[in-house]
């Protein structure tokens, strides 16, 4: 039999049952009172009582389990929020640098779109938005000549060597004050043309930018890659002969790379088209032409004083005596000659009585 649970008793420690007590004892017939609860309603009371406490354990397990279930579904959702984010930057990116190309004529409406990936242009890293040039002191290079530009003007103006020097790169200098030479001049150049040929790959700069119009952006760049590749570079105040270098040179990259090279592509295209209409014709005929060595033997063909030139009408180069198409590097006088033009790439060609503006891809004459 199960024990009586003392909450049901209805009797303290100290008090004994209804059963037990002396009045029962003297008389067998007495009666409990109702207070008194038999075993069997003992035994039905304690499992109405067990069968309602059971039940709460799977309750609270349930809840925990769904607050656990709520919680994970909250951390996927912000995950997938995250990703969407990720793709749709993406798609946005690339919609941005997709341009729409103008459809022919002859293109049905219906018929497919024609985009172009556009290269994007390039974006300055934040080491560019600030000062990178060194400030150097010049107590630190007492042997440089030309710290600022009015240096090297003054000099250039003023003393017999340097108004022999060659203006366009006669401020180029170590730190011992020497003249750079035309090797080192020459890699300087030749950076500069890259790094110029890189900002017109990615649409930097365009076909009407020039040096004074270039932005603060771009000019920067420009003075902190070729700065770092040439140290010499440095030695100066505020950079001013990286300037110098734009000034003098820019003007001719623009020419070499935006003008020349568009006329050179029209020319292509003009000389190919002539070519395919004159596939059908037949050869002309080659014709020997007497070009006269001396004024006095013009009009005149001997063996001393004429040569035989096969020239042919279709434009076939020709060597010719005539200052006139030579241009004014032709020397006027009794006989022809053959003149080798520098090329202003070589600056050791270059020499005191240079006055001519030269450039990168540049062909130049002495004056």
């Amino acid at each position: 039999m199960s024990p009586i649970p003392l909450s049901f008793s209805g009797f303290s420690d100290n008090q004994s049952p209804p059963m037990f007590s002396s009045k029962s004892l003297q008389d067998p017939f007495h009666t409990p009172s109702n207070n008194y609860l038999g075993p069997y309603q003992v035994q039905a009371i304690n499992s109405s009582v067990f069968s309602q406490g059971i039940p709460e354990i799977p309750h609270v397990q349930q809840l925990q389990s769904l607050q656990d279930t709520i919680t994970k579904l909250q951390l996927e959702n912000s995950s997938l929020k995250a990703e969407r984010d990720a793709v749709q930057g993406a798609y946005n990116t690339l919609i941005s640098q997709l341009t729409v190309m103008r459809s022919d004529s002859m293109t049905p409406a219906d018929g497919p779109i024609n985009v172009m990936l556009q290269s994007a242009p390039i974006v300055p890293t934040p080491l560019l938005k600030g000062d990178f040039l060194p400030h150097l002191n010049r107590v630190d290079y007492p042997d440089v000549r030309f710290w600022t530009e009015k240096d090297w003007k003054t000099w250039s103006s003023t003393t017999p060597e340097g108004q022999r020097a060659n203006p366009y790169t006669s401020y180029f200098e170590d730190d011992k004050g020497e003249p750079l030479n035309a090797e080192k001049i020459g890699n300087i150049l030749q950076t500069a043309r890259e790094i110029w040929h890189e900002f017109r790959t990615h649409g930097v700069i365009k076909t009407d930018t020039t040096w004074s119009s270039m932005s603060l952006t771009v000019k920067k760049a420009f003075r902190s890659e070729i700065s770092r590749a040439h140290s010499d570079l440095n030695l100066c105040e505020d950079g001013w002969k990286i300037d110098m270098i734009g000034k003098r040179y820019y003007s001719s990259f623009k020419q070499t790379w935006f003008t020349n090279r568009s006329d050179d592509s029209g020319k292509r295209k003009a000389k190919k088209e002539l070519t395919d209409d004159t596939t059908s014709s037949p050869k002309p005929k080659r014709v020997k032409l007497t070009l006269s060595l001396s004024p006095e033997d013009s009009g005149h063909s001997t063996g001393d004083s004429t040569s035989n030139r096969s020239a042919s009408n279709t434009g076939d180069s020709s060597t010719l005596s005539s200052s006139s198409i030579l241009g004014p590097c032709m020397p006027s006088g009794p006989s022809s000659r053959q003149y080798t033009f520098p090329d202003a790439d070589d600056v050791s060609q270059f020499d005191d009585n240079y006055t001519r503006a030269h450039a990168p891809g540049e062909k130049a004459c002495k004056g």
